[in-house]
């Protein structure tokens, strides 16, 4: 499934993080080198798979492992309304 960011979420690349304004919840949101590395994968519309692989191999995790830590990074930007299905 692919996602992209919820209309309103302003999401910047600065130096090597990603920054997230939540304007409804007046929140900034800094994300580690993992998460933008995540992020950048899903504003290329990649899916679950994609960035399970992607984790696997730059972090020499297995692929359960990442799998369910790609899930779950997916599902607290989908919970923090910063992403939305397409």
């Amino acid at each position: 499934m692919a996602y992209k960011i919820k209309s309103g979420v302003a999401a910047r690349l600065i130096k090597d993080s990603y920054y997230i304004v939540q304007p409804e919840k007046m929140k900034l949101v800094k994300l580690n080198k993992t998460g933008t590395l995540l992020f950048k994968l899903l504003l290329k519309t990649a899916d679950e798979r994609t960035l399970a692989k992607k984790l696997a191999s730059e972090y020499g995790i297995s692929e359960a492992r990442a799998d369910k830590d790609s899930a779950s990074f997916i599902k607290e930007l989908l919970a923090g309304k910063i992403i939305q299905k397409c």
